[in-house]
């Protein structure tokens, strides 16, 4: 039964503790049963090879009859080896605060419950193959008139006793279990040691994948093969590089402060100039007229033996007579 068809049987208050199945040693057990109809089946057919009837006709019906039921029983085991192993698979083994549950059937589902607080009494018994692969037949005793419950070939049945007595006491001091103790490790246990030793939880750094840096390192490839060395001319040596001197850097030298330049004197007020007075309009003279000079008395010319010089026309002579400019 799938766990979530468990979780619909419990109460409100109800916790799961331990939820298990039967080892696969039980299966084995409940295949027994339709693989010995098989070897019957398979030595029903050997004889009757062996012993043929084959002149007497009523003789030869009983060998008709074996090969009948040789292929009934082959069809029965068919049929019966696979409902043996789904019940197997289906059957669950469920603890919880309360009780303990034994839940079965696929198509038909059963429940058998033993109340915790009515357990008396739990019986273990482990044969030689269960201790070495993990497996005890457990039985729960209790004070009811019911039968006491069987729980064969219950895998880890120890753990699940030792289980079983813990819930039982945390109820008789009034606090019943939430959970199972954390160090304690049973096939089934809901708790999370149990759930680590099942594998169902995986730490988250185990789940991480390795990264490149957690990763080993890969070796280092082989070194190539030598190559075949050809003469080669000598390198020329370059000039060594000539070192330029170092800079000295002098100190600033401190700024002496520049003297502050002398106020300057104040000019002196320079009085306006009296503006000139105005010019007075110009009179216009009066002109007297000039008295007529009377004419002077003309020299008669001496009178030479030379002769006299010729003047050109262009420089007469003025004449006496001509009127001189007026100032």
């Amino acid at each position: 039964m799938a766990k979530s068809k468990v979780q619909d049987m419990l109460g409100t208050t109800e916790v799961v503790l331990i939820e298990t199945r039967q080892h696969w040693m039980a299966a084995i057990r409940f295949a027994m049963r339709p693989l010995i109809i098989i070897l019957i089946g398979v030595g029903l057919l050997a004889l009757n090879n062996i012993f043929e009837f084959n002149d007497d006709q009523f003789l030869s019906f009983i060998n008709d009859l074996i090969q009948w039921a040789v292929v009934i029983l082959f069809l029965i085991s068919i049929v019966w080896l696979p409902i043996d192993l789904i019940r197997w698979d289906s059957r669950r083994y469920v603890l919880t605060n309360r009780r303990s549950m034994r839940v079965e059937g696929v198509l038909r589902k059963s429940s058998i419950d033993s109340s915790i607080e009515q357990i008396t009494d739990i019986g273990l018994t482990e044969p030689t193959l269960g201790r070495a692969f993990g497996y005890a037949d457990l039985t729960l005793y209790t004070a009811s008139d019911a039968a006491n419950e069987e729980y064969q070939q219950l895998l880890d049945g120890l753990q699940y006793k030792k289980a079983v007595l813990d819930a039982k006491e945390a109820i008789r001091v009034g606090s019943p279990l939430t959970e199972l103790a954390p160090d304690f490790i049973v096939k089934g246990g809901t708790n999370e040691a149990s759930l680590r030793a099942d594998g169902k939880l995986v730490d988250e750094e185990e789940a991480t994948p390795a990264t490149q840096d957690d990763q080993p390192a890969a070796p280092p490839p082989p070194p190539p093969p030598p190559a075949a060395v050809s003469p080669e001319p000598e390198p020329v040596a370059a000039p060594e590089p000539v070192a330029e001197p170092a800079l000295v850097v002098e100190p600033e030298r401190a700024k002496e402060p520049e003297p502050e330049p002398p106020a300057p004197e104040p000019e002196p007020a320079v009085e306006a100039a009296p503006e000139p007075p105005a010019p007075e309009p110009p009179v216009a003279p009066v002109v007297e007229p000039e008295p007529v000079a009377e004419p002077a008395p003309v020299a008669e010319p001496e009178v030479k033996d030379a002769e006299p010089e010729s003047w050109p026309a262009s420089d007469a002579a003025p004449a006496d007579d001509e009127p001189k400019p007026t100032t």
